[in-house]
């Protein structure tokens, strides 16, 4: 999801992706972690309504 420029919000991830994590492992995690992210907030817009 991409960032807001001056919502001076900060979000921190942390991704469990096995004992050893190659870089498409992290690539593919933090992707997916976006997709999950986007598809919740477009749920929660079509249930309440445009975030303020």
């Amino acid at each position: 999801m991409p960032c807001q420029q001056g919502t001076g919000d900060t979000y921190h991830y942390n991704f469990t992706v096995g004992d050893v994590a190659t870089k498409s492992m992290v690539i593919e995690a933090v992707q997916s972690s976006e997709r999950r992210t986007q598809n919740g907030f477009r749920r929660s817009r079509a249930y309440a309504g445009e975030a303020s």
